[in-house]
């Protein structure tokens, strides 16, 4: 969802409800995080998707600072939400059992205030369509749809032809530090497409695919 440009939010919050604090995330926390982010997950659509892996891959950007883009809440000593900004994209995540106290709108304050303070006009917020308290949170607050995304899944009975490539295309694996730059460049231009779109450099996709810890080269295939 895409926010209203002049939005005093921001202004109007800047307190968090006892007994809950905020500060910027820090590596040891990765841990935390990714329970809180799972739990919000499996409460909304049942299914925790995002990994440990994906949010070590979001810090791991050069262009993303702890300190700057990130917070997190937590209360006696343990993390019960967190957010963090990207360009003009946001997402926050709270644990269903601290739900309902105004951690959300906290966090949208926070949200709206670091954008302002990066000169951005606009703040984008990614969130779920089942979490229905976020989406009427954002909508009061004078947000409205940009996008929808969808995540697609077939179940074969079973294995798929082995497919007809046309004259002149070649299938092969990535080579690493071979491919990476090209791969990056048919990507972004793809996406690019999209008139809005926020190019990404390549050291922050780097970060995002074949520095992962988890990446294995074998499950991108190139046409060339």
């Amino acid at each position: 969802m895409r926010d209203k440009p002049e939005s005093t939010l921001g202004i109007l919050l800047s307190v968090l409800p006892s007994p809950f604090s905020a500060r910027p995330p820090q590596p040891a926390d990765l841990d935390q995080v990714a329970e809180v982010v799972s739990a919000a997950e499996l409460a909304d659509i049942g299914e925790a998707m995002a990994t440990k892996e994906d949010i070590a891959a979001a810090w791991a950007q050069p262009s993303f600072d702890l300190d700057r883009d990130a917070r997190v809440i937590e209360a006696n000593g343990r993390i019960v939400a967190a957010a963090e900004t990207f360009r003009t994209r946001a997402e926050a995540s709270i644990h269903p059992e601290q739900r309902g106290v105004g951690l959300g709108t906290w966090l949208l304050s926070w949200i709206e205030e670091c954008g302002r303070a990066k000169g951005e006009l606009r703040t984008r917020q990614t969130v779920l369509d089942r979490d229905v308290r976020a989406m009427a949170m954002l909508r009061e607050h004078g947000y409205d749809v940009g996008y929808v995304s969808w995540i697609l899944e077939i179940a074969f009975d079973e294995r798929p032809l082995e497919p007809r490539t046309p004259e002149g295309i070649e299938i092969r694996g990535f080579v690493p530090g071979q491919d990476d730059r090209e791969v990056h460049r048919v990507i972004e231009d793809a996406f690019n497409e999209w008139a809005d779109r926020e190019p990404s450099s390549f050291e922050d996709w780097q970060a995002m695919l074949t520095r992962r810890l988890v990446f294995d080269p074998g499950l991108l295939d190139l046409a060339v």
